[in-house]
């Protein structure tokens, strides 16, 4: 059982990574959720480097999701994903 929870966590950090390079915000989350879990791990084994690795990781995945989610907030509706100009809007 253990070890099919942490295959799907790390599972879970591979499709964040894929959605991350496909620009969806959710890709974000994704590492959220596995970096909390990783972090735990590491710090039931008494590894603190490896802890505070995660932690650091945590905090760039919510340094992320806020900053993606303000740009979206900015754009015009519809905006994001589209090709076009630097700014996201058709031209």
């Amino acid at each position: 059982m253990t070890q099919i929870f942490w295959w799907s966590i790390t599972g879970l950090a591979l499709v964040g990574a894929g959605l991350n390079a496909r620009m969806k915000w959710q890709g974000f989350v994704c590492w959220l959720v596995t970096n909390i879990a990783m972090c735990s791990k590491a710090c039931a084994q008494g590894d603190w480097p490896q802890a505070a690795l995660w932690v650091a990781y945590t905090g760039l995945s919510v340094l992320g999701l806020v900053s993606w989610l303000k740009k979206s907030h900015s754009a015009p509706l519809g905006a994001i994903g589209r090709k076009g100009s630097a700014n996201g809007t058709q031209p």
